[in-house]
């Protein structure tokens, strides 16, 4: 996995630092884990448990279980 930091100009001044994962080319998505059933490496080491492997409808059904938003503490 590569990181790539994405910056987004905000109104003020201001700007939106994000950090996306994308698979490089020498990704193969854990073939061999995922046959056994088990996680991919970057999932299963994520650490912030926002990266997922699976089924495009799988996933889209989890993301409509979550909030739109959080608050901050």
């Amino acid at each position: 996995m590569r990181v790539m930091e994405i910056m987004q100009k905000l109104p003020h001044d201001k700007a939106y630092l994000a950090y996306l994962p994308f698979p490089t080319e020498l990704c193969t998505l854990c073939a061999g884990r995922t046959r056994k059933g088990l996680m991919t490496a970057c999932e299963h080491h994520c650490m912030a448990h926002v990266i997922r492997h699976g089924r495009v409808e799988d996933l889209a059904k989890e993301m409509g279980k979550k909030a739109r938003m959080c608050s901050g503490a």
